[in-house]
């Protein structure tokens, strides 16, 4: 009920607050990309078939998921192939580079309860953008399209989707960035993230009133420990009309 009563409270700021902007990354903070990962490890084991045993493309097509999974690794250790295999993870791990940026499978990932009407929610009040490190060149359209078709608001002004212009540059420095040019325009940004890296950032180099970290507890890197000033929330944004 905690997080309910967090959650409500911000649709209450964006109704009642003016130059409020409300931010969010897309890749496990709207979305659960965890079964993004188990389709690309099943498409490696039946495009390379003729490389693999019948056991062990059996063994990869068994996979399967769970919402804290980073990555293709951990659910892969959940099959006893890592070790001492380290080739296979390394054919795997290319294969899933090659698709997991890129559109062709974003039609698995989910999105977290509640996302897709609270973020609604807000939009009513006040702009939501929502702030990616896909690519443009090879997510874009399809970064857009899924936002669409899974009811996201998607108005180009209120709701801005920014993506990186160059597929290079490090999410951490290209979203510091974005939020650097966002502050001149808004008094307040509420930003929720899941990788703690980004969002120790915002904690560093901006004041607590201006930009607001929200740290989603889904999945992360594990580079970074989360800065015990920013406020933690489930990847569960239903409110208690939603229950």
């Amino acid at each position: 009920m905690e997080q309910i009563a967090f959650l409500t409270q911000l649709i209450s700021i964006s109704e009642s607050k003016n130059s409020v902007l409300f931010v969010f990354d897309i890749d496990s903070t709207l979305y659960n990309v965890s079964p993004r990962n188990i389709e690309i490890i099943k498409d490696y084991a039946q495009s390379n078939a003729q490389n693999l045993t019948p056991a062990l493309q059996s063994t990869l097509m068994s996979v399967t998921h769970h919402y804290t999974d980073w990555g293709i690794k951990t659910p892969l250790l959940r099959l006893n192939l890592l070790n001492p295999d380290m080739e296979l993870l390394k054919s795997i791990k290319k294969h899933w580079n090659q698709f997991f940026f890129s559109g062709k499978f974003l039609h698995h990932d989910e999105e977290y309860p509640g996302a897709v009407n609270f973020v609604n929610q807000l939009s009513k009040h006040a702009p939501t953008f929502y702030l990616t490190g896909r690519d443009v060149q090879r997510m874009g359209n399809e970064t857009l399209e899924q936002l669409s078709q899974s009811g996201f608001p998607t108005d180009p002004y209120h709701n801005k989707l920014i993506l990186k212009p160059n597929k290079e540059m490090l999410d951490h420095e290209y979203k510091l960035e974005e939020l650097k040019k966002l502050a001149l325009d808004f008094d307040a940004i509420y930003f929720f993230e899941n990788e703690p890296i980004i969002l120790n950032e915002v904690v560093t180099h901006f004041s607590e009133d201006k930009v607001i970290p929200i740290c989603i507890a889904s999945t992360h890197s594990g580079r970074a420990e989360i800065n015990p000033k920013i406020k933690i929330i489930q990847p569960d944004y239903r409110l208690k009309e939603d229950l």
